[in-house]
């Protein structure tokens, strides 16, 4: 104790060490803890699921079945058929739209069977999950469970919940439990807000009776987990013999598929290794701020040895002394843990108000939690290691002839000694170019993103409107007209260029647009297949040129085009090109659909949308006339000169005086879904940048820090060669070559390191390359730049000494 009170009022007497210090490990610590709880929350906190290495995903690879998804029908068969896996499940997701006090909203619920919560496990915070009896088509009370999320902020916390009845489209559903917090759904970034049985989701939507039957309507995932002593091999075996009795049975879309099963926690560790990567990219910032405090301590021990000698004098012993500078090593930490926690809490609750607009479907739990303290209490820990055993074991060793001469000097310069400040700058100065090739190449890939064309304008002020007048008796024609009044009532308003109406916005996942069977005369489907499966979508007059897409030939989608008229259909850039190469398709046919095929007139070819994600290549697609092939929901598109939130009032009204009690379920803007398009690259973007700045920054004080100690070592010597003729500039030369050798090695490990990195990062780049030179040269001529401006202040400064004060010793 009698240690630590001499500590801390050392440190008190020398308060600008003592700062410096406690601020560069706090900003360490605290991005570092910040960060932590971000990446926490995304990859490393485990979801409250039992057994989750027994977990395994089961999807269908076939030309019939785009995203993996199988029917119900095919499910109940792999539940027959796969001996190897028990407790095997069902998980399809769609919209649906919540009525509360008046309010009605569109959310995502799941329809499960029956072993999805006893297989998993999931913890409940109020009443039970859904079991096997709810999963019966003759119950006759439906049954809802709701996430935590929605319970405390949407409905207010009620403790008496359970058996309430909430209103799900136009069916009143019995809540019988409310999950734990933490868990909304296996997807971490999608949260879901209701699960409802398999057999109980006619309830919502009276159509998924058909669907249920239909062998082709395919929109479940499957998961199950491995029966005891069972491996993946001997279920993916089982697997193998069922996909071969499809086959067998003689439907055609059997023909090339396969069942494939992989490993829940193999998704988990890919997971789990991205986020690793960033954390680690921020954590190379904690190790500089320790290098640059433990080179502020080893040059506060120089000013020492006189103290430390006398120490030793009067009867210290080295371990005596060794624990004493540890235990100031360890106050440093301590107080920069402390001060990085409160700056990590801060930024902790700032990161809500940092999400782009629409990601309130996220599941992004980021709080100050036990996890987080205990992270924070390990890194400072880690950190009073890094600080102080080095520096404390150096300076414990004392001279006391030199304190009992009374020399409190600088000791003299000994140039070609490699010294531990100068192993430490070069370990700053690496760990700095590591992160700035990171950096950069995170954000060449955001700057690639940003580069791509998308086949639309997104920089056009477009606000679009989610309606779904089926869920208030609309059927599917009378939802087209009631569309088309408020695509013109919208486009009558002042303020807006043009409206038109769809199903979707590009780019938007999974959810790309339906899938078709299309027959067309003179072309040969793929092997195996008798007809091509094409992805579509409908959509309404204006269309295109609200979007800002280019028709290269013929026309769009135009107000003609009705249900009694000739059936059209407009394709895209790539299934011209790849269909009728050098050729005209306008004028050609194309027969759409098996059950009642409709035959459609192409009237033009539309430029590419990227259809399912930014990333995908453009693909055969087809557009149709909403009027001809109409839904009971859709979305009105509006675009204005102006700002486009200022015209959502008068939209709205448009609409309720149109159809009174047709809610507008959601109202976004192209701008909005950019925004959370683009989330994980910008994420990536500012980590990277935020990493940079801290480590350009970092480096340059370690650098500035070593050159200053050795100008001032060498004081004596600088004066006595400016008495001797020396010029200023040959004492700047003089003092630099000393920084450029430790800058330039410490350049070429951090280059080293940095291309190592980018390999790691590889899962998180788009367009570009591990070793992408463009990175490598910026990082370079960042780190010169910021090194060169390092060595010359410090040296510029001391090349100012006045010989007759250096000779003097003053």
């Amino acid at each position: 104790m009698n240690d630590l009170a001499y500590s801390a009022r050392l440190l008190r007497r020398h308060p600008r060490y003592t700062l410096l210090a406690v601020l560069t490990l706090a900003v360490g610590i605290g991005v570092t803890t910040a960060m932590f709880g971000l990446l926490d929350a995304m990859f490393f906190r485990p979801l409250p699921l039992a057994e989750p290495d027994r977990l395994v995903e089961l999807s269908l690879q076939s030309p019939g079945s785009r995203f993996g998804t199988v029917s119900y029908q095919e499910f109940l068969d792999i539940e027959r058929n796969a001996p190897a896996l028990q407790d095997v499940f069902a998980i399809g997701r769609r919209g649906v739209t919540f009525n509360h006090n008046g309010d009605t909203q569109s959310l995502l619920i799941h329809y499960v069977s029956g072993r999805y919560f006893p297989s998993l496990g999931i913890p409940m915070h109020l009443g039970r999950g859904l079991a096997e009896g709810d999963d019966r088509p003759e119950a006759t009370t439906p049954h809802v469970v709701i996430n935590h999320h929605l319970w405390q902020e949407r409905l207010g916390a009620p403790a008496d919940i359970i058996g309430r009845p909430i209103q799900l489209n136009n069916t009143i559903f019995t809540v019988v439990g409310v999950t734990a917090r933490g868990f909304a759904g296996l997807h971490r970034m999608q949260r879901t807000d209701f699960w409802v049985t398999t057999q109980q989701s006619p309830f919502v939507v009276p159509g998924f009776r058909d669907d249920l039957a239909n062998r082709s309507e395919r929109w479940f995932r499957v998961m199950g987990r491995l029966a005891d002593g069972a491996t993946i091999e001997q279920a993916r075996a089982g697997l193998d013999v069922l996909a071969a009795r499809w086959r067998e049975a003689g439907a055609r879309e059997y023909q090339d598929a396969s069942l494939v099963i992989r490993s829940r926690a193999e998704d988990t560790r890919k997971q789990t290794t991205n986020g690793a990567v960033l954390l680690g990219l921020i954590g190379l910032i904690l190790l500089i701020a320790c290098a640059n405090v433990a080179n502020l301590t080893l040059a506060r021990g120089e000013g020492r040895r006189r103290e430390i000698g006398v120490r030793a004098a009067l009867g210290a012993t080295r371990p005596g002394l060794l624990r004493q500078l540890l235990l100031e090593s360890a106050v440093v930490s301590v107080a920069g843990g402390l001060a990085g926690l409160l700056l990590a809490s801060w930024v902790v609750r700032m990161i809500p108000a940092l999400l782009p607009p629409g990601a309130e479907s996220m599941v992004l739990d980021v709080r100050v939690d036990g996890r987080l303290l205990i992270f924070a209490l390990l890194l400072s820990t880690l950190t009073m290691l890094l600080v102080g055993i080095a520096p404390a074991w150096k300076g414990s060793r004392a001279d006391i002839t030199t304190a009992l001469k009374g020399d409190a000097r600088i000791p003299v310069w000994r140039g070609g000694r490699v010294q531990l400040r100068d192993v430490l700058v070069v370990a700053e100065i690496a760990l700095s170019g590591i992160v700035i090739i990171a950096a950069s190449l995170l954000l060449r890939s955001f700057a690639q993103t940003l580069a791509i064309a998308p086949g639309f304008d997104t920089t056009k002020n477009v606000s679009t409107f989610y309606m779904v007048p089926g869920i208030k008796g609309y059927d599917r024609p009378s939802t087209y007209r009631l569309l088309e009044e408020a695509r013109r009532g919208a486009a009558a308003l002042p303020g807006v260029t043009r409206a038109s109406y769809g199903i979707r916005v590009p780019a938007q996942g999974n959810e790309a647009g339906w899938s078709a069977f299309f027959t067309i005369p003179g072309k040969e489907p793929p092997p195996g297949t008798d007809a091509f499966e094409l992805r579509y979508t409908m959509v309404g007059p204006d269309y295109f040129e609200l979007m800002g897409t280019r028709i290269l030939h013929g026309r769009g989608i135009v107000e003609a085009d009705q249900p009694a008229s000739l059936p059209v259909a407009v394709i895209s850039e790539s299934m011209a090109r790849q269909l009728w190469p050098g050729e005209s398709p306008l004028g050609r046919r194309i027969r759409m659909g098996r059950q009642a095929p409709v035959d459609r007139e192409i009237v033009g070819v539309a430029e590419d949308i990227r259809i399912g994600s930014l990333y995908e290549a453009p693909e055969m697609y087809v557009y149709v006339p909403f009027a001809q092939h109409p839904q009971g929901f859709g979305l009105l598109f509006v675009e204005s000169a102006i700002d486009a939130s200022a015209l959502v009032p008068s939209v709205r009204q448009q609409i309720a005086s149109l159809a009174p009690g047709v809610p507008v379920l959601n109202v976004s803007s192209f701008a909005a879904h950019m925004d959370l398009l683009l989330y994980e690259e910008r994420r990536n973007a500012w980590i990277g940048l935020i990493a940079a700045v801290l480590a350009l920054t970092l480096g340059a004080v370690g650098v500035y820090s070593v050159v200053s100690l050795t100008a001032a070592r060498r004081t004596r010597e600088l004066g006595i060669r400016a008495a001797l003729g020396a010029g200023r500039a040959q004492l700047v030369r003089l003092l630099l070559g000393r920084g450029a050798v430790l800058a330039a090695a410490g350049s070429v490990l951090g280059i080293a390191g940095g291309v190592a990195a980018g390999h790691l990062l590889e899962r998180q780049l788009h367009g570009v390359r591990a070793a992408d030179p463009w990175s490598l040269v910026i990082a370079t001529a960042g780190l010169g730049l910021v090194a060169a401006t390092a060595n010359l202040v410090p040296a510029w400064r001391a090349s100012h000494v006045d010989p007759v004060a250096a000779l003097k010793g003053d």
